[in-house]
C-alpha cells in the first residue's frame, strides 16, 4: 500500500488538518444582553474591534492630562548639577590624556 498514493489517507489528513485549524481560532462572542447608556459594565472586558473617537471638550481633556500628570509619583529624583559635573570629569581626563 503506498501511502504517498492513496485517497482516503489524503483526504483523512485533510480532514485533520482542517479540524486542528478550526480548533487554534477563538470563538466568536456574541453579547446578548440590554446594555443602558451610563450604566456600569459588570461583565468580562469588551473590546471593541475597531478604534474610535471620544469626543471630549478641549479643556476638560487638558485638565484631565495635568491632574493624571501631578498623580504620578516620580521615579527618580532628579539632580540639576549631574550634567555640570559630568563636564568637569570628562574636562580633567581630556587634560590628563592630553598631558596639559
Amino acid at each position: 500500500m503506498n501511502l504517498k498514493m492513496n485517497r482516503t489517507v489524503k483526504v483523512l489528513i485533510f480532514l485533520v488538518t482542517v479540524i486542528l485549524i478550526v480548533m487554534m481560532f477563538p470563538k466568536g462572542v456574541s453579547i446578548e444582553s440590554d446594555i443602558k447608556v451610563g450604566s456600569i459594565w459588570i461583565q468580562e472586558d469588551l473590546i471593541a474591534n475597531f478604534t474610535f473617537e471620544i469626543l471630549k471638550d478641549p479643556e476638560i481633556y487638558e485638565q484631565e492630562k495635568a491632574k493624571a500628570a501631578e498623580s504620578v509619583n516620580p521615579l527618580f529624583i532628579k539632580f540639576d548639577n549631574i550634567p555640570q559635573k559630568s563636564l568637569d570629569s570628562l574636562r580633567s581626563y581630556n587634560r590628563r590624556l592630553t598631558g596639559l
